[in-house]
């Protein structure tokens, strides 16, 4: 026996009651993390985005961040952190601690013979903004 009530379906057999919920977008994005498709999952959180109730851009793209630094692909993630990060100075922070961790700084800022980027500077940076948001 089916029966259908607020959007979920119940399915009586002997023995058995199975309650079936239609899938939503942030079930799609979490079938994409799960299978390590963090691309295809920020593509469907940007046109999505008004639909998601659990997932943003930021979040998908933080777990992607992590994901390839753990992988060992500092260049890849270097450049995606502009585009994840943007100007959340807080997470630019964590940003440059992960890569400090993994003795990456320079990956993520390169040397400049026209401004020092040493991990000391540039984490003075990261705080001056991060202080001048709380303003």
């Amino acid at each position: 026996r089916v029966l259908e009530y607020d959007h979920f379906v119940y399915i009586a057999a002997p023995g058995d009651l199975v309650l079936a919920k239609p899938r939503d977008m942030d079930d799609r994005v979490d079938w994409l993390i799960g299978r390590e498709r963090f691309e295809e999952g920020l593509e469907v959180v940007q046109a999505n985005e008004k639909l998601l109730r659990k997932h943003s851009y930021k979040s998908v793209g933080q777990k992607y961040l992590a994901f390839l630094r753990d992988k060992g692909q500092f260049e890849k993630c270097a450049e995606k952190c502009a585009s994840v990060v943007r100007d959340d100075a807080e997470a630019w922070q964590q940003e440059i601690v992960a890569f400090t961790n993994y003795k990456k700084l320079t990956v993520l800022c390169p040397q400049d013979t026209h401004q020092e980027t040493s991990p000391k500077t540039v984490g003075l940076r990261a705080r001056s903004l991060s202080l001048s948001k709380r303003s």
